[in-house]
């Protein structure tokens, strides 16, 4: 017989190790960071080693805590991939899909009824301008623009896109500003005026009128219909 300490302490120290931020493990199970510590407590007295150095902050893991981590995330993230495989998928099963709001509206959502007679698919959309954690969430799949994409997650590479700076009114200070920046940091900079109105509102709703909104990816740019 296996001789395992509570689950709940073991994914209170797994997030909390992952996070090394007992408030960020907290919101993402769900439960109050107090808990966490209580849990995580739990299983240093089970273990007889502490895991964490909670002081000097921030938190740090000890060599039992570096230890376990890595065994424990492998663990449980099998376990979570192999329960995704087993669950029943119907076409009447939604696909929660969980894209940025610029995207949505500028790209996804013209698209939207079409691939949905393609596939068979229920898809169903939320977007969001956050960080998509597929580990700590009912969102099935991501679209987002990474350059470093989470090695957690299988991803695919859906496009090659150019980023330009985007801007409602032409204030030449305030532009010229922006380019010369981009160019002290040797980054490519497109300034377009005026044509990319509805974007900057889309990306920076609260900018000053004559202030060059961030910037918009190539793809966003183009009629949704294209």
């Amino acid at each position: 017989m296996r001789k395992l300490p509570p689950l709940h302490a073991l994914r209170a120290f797994e997030a909390a190790a992952r996070h090394l931020h007992f408030a960020d493990a907290a919101e993402e199970l769900g439960l109050t960071p107090t808990a966490i510590s209580h849990q995580v407590r739990q299983l240093e007295d089970i273990l007889g080693v502490p895991l964490f150095h909670r002081f000097p902050r921030p938190v740090r893991l000890t060599a039992a805590g570096e230890k376990l981590f890595p065994v424990l995330r492998q663990a449980l993230d099998q376990i979570a991939g192999t329960i995704d495989q087993l669950s029943v998928t119907t076409a009447e099963t939604p696909l929660r899909l969980s894209v940025t709001m610029a995207f949505a509206s500028r790209w996804l959502m013209a698209r939207l009824p079409r691939l949905r007679a393609e596939t068979g698919l229920k898809i169903t959309v939320e977007a969001a301008d956050l960080p998509a954690d597929l580990h700590a969430s009912d969102i099935d799949m991501a679209i987002r623009y990474a350059g470093q994409p989470d090695d957690r997650a299988e991803w695919h590479r859906l496009v090659d896109d150019d980023s330009g700076l985007c801007a409602g009114s032409g204030d030449p200070a305030a532009v010229a500003g922006w380019h010369h920046g981009a160019a002290l940091a040797g980054l490519p900079l497109e300034i377009r005026l005026a044509e990319c109105a509805q974007l900057a509102a889309l990306a920076c709703p609260r900018r000053r009128p004559g202030i060059p909104a961030c910037c918009g990816p190539d793809l966003l740019r183009r009629n949704p219909r294209d």
